[in-house]
C-alpha cells in the first residue's frame, strides 16, 4: 500500500509446500501460518526463481521468501493474513496474530514452602477411609507434600467419611496417617 516504507510484506503460499488441496487449501494455509508464528520463521516458497516480469516488484514492498527466513516482528508483533479461494468459488480471508508470550514458570527455588500442610482424606466408609490413609502414607515420599495436599483438597470428590491431617512435612503427615490407620488417637488428626 501507499506510504509503506522499510517493512516488506512477506508473501507465500501453502500450495508450494503441499500441492493444491482443493477444499482443504484454507486449513493447510492456516496450519502453515500457525507453525510459522510458533517457530518465528517464514518457510521458503519453493520453485520461485524468476519473478513474473509483468508485476512491478520494485514498486511494491512485497517479498517472497526463497530460503528459511527469520520472522522479525513488525511494530512489536507478528501478524499474518490467510486468503483462501475454495473449490466452490468461496473466498475467505483470515488474520492471525501470534499469542502473547507465556509467563515465566515459577522456579522450584522461588517457591516458599508453607510451614504446615493439611491433607484431606475422604472415603465412603470407615474401612475405605483407613485404606485411603494407608495409600496416602505410602505415596507421600514420592511427590511434593504441597502438591499432594492441594490435589487431595481440590482435585478429589469429598465423600461422607473424612479425615484431616495437619503436619509440617511429608514425614510427619506419613507418620500420623500410619498411626491413625493403626487405630491410635493422634494430635493434629481430625
Amino acid at each position: 500500500g501507499e506510504g509503506r516504507s522499510g517493512e516488506s510484506l512477506w508473501m507465500g503460499s501453502a500450495k508450494t509446500n503441499v500441492g493444491h488441496l482443493e477444499s482443504a487449501a484454507g486449513v493447510a494455509a492456516v496450519m502453515k501460518v500457525v507453525l510459522s508464528l510458533r517457530n518465528k520463521q517464514l518457510p521458503p516458497h519453493l520453485h520461485f526463481q524468476t519473478p513474473n516480469p509483468h508485476i512491478g516488484w520494485e514498486r511494491m514492498a512485497v517479498e517472497v521468501p526463497t530460503k528459511l527466513t527469520a520472522w522479525e516482528p513488525a511494530q512489536g508483533r507478528r501478524v499474518a493474513g490467510v486468503s483462501s479461494f475454495g473449490f466452490s468459488g468461496t473466498n475467505a480471508h483470515l488474520i492471525l496474530e501470534e499469542a502473547p508470550p507465556r509467563p515465566e514458570p515459577v522456579r522450584k527455588q522461588d517457591v516458599v514452602e508453607r510451614p504446615r500442610h493439611m491433607l484431606v482424606v475422604s472415603a465412603r466408609s470407615p474401612s475405605a477411609l483407613e485404606e485411603q490413609a494407608k495409600r496416602y502414607a505410602g505415596a507421600l515420599g514420592e511427590a511434593s507434600v504441597g502438591d499432594v495436599c492441594f490435589t487431595a483438597s481440590v482435585g478429589r470428590a469429598h465423600q461422607e467419611q473424612r479425615m484431616a491431617v495437619v503436619g509440617g512435612s511429608a514425614e510427619e503427615l506419613k507418620e500420623k496417617l500410619e498411626r491413625t490407620a493403626a487405630g491410635e488417637v493422634v494430635g493434629g488428626v481430625v
